[in-house]
């Protein structure tokens, strides 16, 4: 997954298994893994969404919380509570909660993030934490790894501010010390052993060279110089200047003749405590000239900065960190926010992060609620600090169930498939009996309860990691939970599972429905509405192609016949190739797809297959528009059965298409799985014949 940095989500550090000595660092991202096998970077493997209820203005979602580096030895025992809500008026709410569900000698986690979140630095480049009294006061933007900015939560007024550009000025990273001006501290130093000064660039040679670093960090083409122009004792850390950043440009000025250049990415700082790498918008040669030794030179942002009433600001309410001091017993420290800049040239963000270093068991549930508002930035001081004083940003760590054991939900079986019922409503599924009582919150003698699917093996399990096919746990070392067996007649073919949380039950409470491959349904309790499953929905639709020889025709493909032999059976279509060749079925009703399966042929040319697309249509007055699409592998030699899983999705018709080349698709047979739509009965009036 390639989006797992820049977003707003929890993470969950076990300090203990950080750094394992093995290369599995355990830590559990509120957005999903970073995948190193090709299994779970296509698509991307986030983290499983378990269950989810939009309304209105209101939002929630419970979600599997991934390691962040898979594969992994390491479990991921945390459910990922989240709520937005949009409180008018530019306030976002948002509520956060995390359910440690492993058992007993289960690994505790000791340091968090609450959210870890981020901005756009070209829409918001300047930062503004805010001190007790409610007012904002800039602060300088460092690299985030080198050397983020760090403030206790104690010491704002419970909010921080971004800005588009509250100022001009160009603050250095570092600071000198005032009697030895070549050794450099940060400013903010208490350990510094001498007062500390500004530094300032004064070339004392006028070194200006051509690098070759613009290819490498994909820059103008030979814009990259290095000036030797600090006279330091050691280097500084790579990025730490902050410069480069997206909107963050600066002008360098020779003070003294008014010469300036513009510089949009520093490389090194003062590396070797000599030169600086950067990219330039005048060649070497020419800032040499202009800089002479002992020159005055003053840098400042590009752009001019804006009054408050007249550029926006986008604040996050996060709290004053109080329940320190109330309620120490999950504390380690105090909570903290931190900030600072990315260092990859081509990632526009500024991080920033609230920190809970506390300590989470479990059994235990974390839980906060924080604001974010977006106004003016001259409205920022009085409406934070009047959200922030009103103690509605909290956070906190208790039992799981001390506060309440929310709705009861009842789990029923009929047949071979099953659903639920929630609070005081009834089971309308005939011959339905109950199998199991639970709840929709956990507590200390209910687990969550898990439906898992991959392909047509389904298994209901208290642990996540069961895969559906085999019904175990696999023994493997490493764990990949983004891959799942398919089924027995193919034990090599692996797939991607899908979850749902059922409630929160005691165990083997519902053993009637663990570890048995059953199938369920959200609209199992309703009663006759029931969708009828058909084994292959293309029986009585139409299929055409868009041109036809060899006799090949479009209806061989749905004709029930699977043999890939074009010579044995006469059951394999034959299209005349070219751009964008294509053959479809329009199904006899509506239908929603779960599964296609596209049968190959085999006595020759299966490779021609390969990378061709298989879409799901539906009718828009008179028109057939795409609405899911997925595409099979690129090798397909010798490869007679192609299974591709959609997520319920309702069309009316399927289409198999090649764009990648120009090979005619021969298709031995298209399967198309999933359930009629059904149409719900006219309720005409229902007194008549009482």
């Amino acid at each position: 997954a390639i989006w797992n940095d820049l977003v707003h989500q929890m993470i969950a550090v076990d300090e203990t298994g950080l750094h394992d000595g093995e290369g599995y660092p355990s830590f559990i991202h509120g957005s999903g893994p970073y995948s190193y096998e090709a299994e779970g970077t296509k698509p991307p493997f986030y983290n499983p969404k378990l269950a989810m209820n939009c309304d209105g203005n209101d939002c929630t979602m419970i979600n599997w919380g991934q390691q962040a580096h898979v594969p992994t030895k390491w479990d991921a025992p945390l459910l990922y509570y989240t709520r937005y809500r949009d409180c008018g008026d530019g306030v976002i709410q948002y509520d956060m909660a995390m359910y440690h569900f492993g058992q007993d000698g289960s690994r505790d986690f000791s340091y968090f993030n609450t959210p870890w979140t981020g901005v756009r630095t070209s829409t918001f480049r300047d930062l503004m934490t805010s001190n007790t009294d409610g007012s904002l006061n800039f602060a300088y933007l460092n690299n985030f790894i080198n050397g983020a900015g760090v403030k206790n939560l104690e010491d704002t007024a419970g909010f921080t501010t971004f800005a588009e550009a509250v100022t001009t000025t160009y603050s250095y990273p570092f600071c000198v010390d005032s009697t030895d001006a070549s050794n450099w501290y940060y400013c903010d130093d208490a350990n510094a052993p001498n007062a500390l000064v500004p530094f300032s660039f004064k070339p004392t040679t006028t070194k200006v060279e051509p690098t070759g670093h613009w290819e490498t960090y994909g820059l103008a083409e030979d814009s990259t110089v290095r000036m030797n122009w600090c006279s330091l004792s050691s280097s500084m850390p790579l990025g730490a200047a902050g410069w480069g950043k997206y909107g963050t440009s600066v002008i360098i000025t020779n003070d003294d003749t008014g010469f300036s250049f513009e510089s949009d990415y520093i490389i090194h700082y003062c590396y070797d405590g000599a030169w600086t790498y950067m990219s330039a918008s005048e060649p070497s040669y020419k800032i040499a000239q202009q800089f002479p030794v002992g020159a005055s030179i003053s840098v400042a942002y590009k752009g001019d900065e804006a009054p408050w009433n007249a550029q926006n600001g986008l604040t996050f309410v996060h709290g004053k960190g109080a329940e320190f001091d109330s309620d120490t017993a999950w504390h380690r420290a105090r909570s903290r926010i931190r900030y600072g800049i990315t260092t990859e040239v081509d990632r526009d963000g500024t991080v920033f992060t609230t920190n809970l270093i506390g300590r989470l068991m479990p059994g235990e549930v974390y839980s906060s609620r924080k604001f974010m508002i977006t106004d003016l930035l001259s409205e920022m001081e009085t409406r934070a600090g009047a959200l922030a004083s009103s103690d509605e940003a909290y956070e906190d760590v208790s039992e799981a169930g001390s506060n309440g054991n929310g709705e009861v939900i009842k789990l029923w079986k009929a047949g071979s498939s099953f659903g639920a019922s929630v609070g005081s409503e009834s089971c309308l599924a005939d011959s339905a009996d109950e199998i199991c009582s639970g709840f929709s919150a956990p507590s200390a003698s209910r687990r969550p309860l898990f439906y898992i699917k991959c392909g047509t093996n389904t298994i209901v399990s208290h642990d996540p990691y069961t895969d559906p096919y085999s019904g175990i746990v696999p023994p493997d070392y490493l764990k990949r939970p983004y891959k799942c067996q398919l089924n027995a007649a193919d034990i090599a073919r692996t797939g991607r599972a899908e979850w749902k949380l059922l409630g929160f039950f005691p165990d083997v409470a519902c053993w009637d429905l663990e570890m048995q491959y059953l199938e369920y349904s959200s609209e199992f309790c309703e009663g006759s509405f029931l969708p009828t499953p058909r084994a292959d929905l293309t029986q009585g639709g139409i299929a055409t192609q868009d041109c036809t020889i060899h006799g090949g025709v479009a209806s061989r493909a749905i004709d029930g016949n699977t043999d890939g032999y074009w010579w044995s059976g006469s059951s394999v279509t034959h299209t005349c190739g070219g751009a964008n060749t294509w053959w479809q079925v329009v199904l006899e009703n509506e239908a929603v797809v779960s599964q296609v399966d596209v049968f190959n042929r085999l006595d020759a040319h299966s490779q021609m297959l390969g990378g061709a697309t298989v879409e799901l249509l539906r009718y828009e007055g008179t028109d057939l528009v795409l609405v899911a699409a997925h595409s099979l592998p690129s090798a397909t030699t010798n490869i007679h059965e192609f299974n591709v899983y959609f997520d319920n999705v309702q069309a009316h018709a399927v289409r198999v298409t090649h764009a990648t080349h120009s090979y005619p698709l021969q298709l031995a047979e298209v399967v198309v799985k999933g359930y009629v739509v059904p149409t719900r009965p006219t309720h005409a009036d229902l007194t008549q014949g009482g």
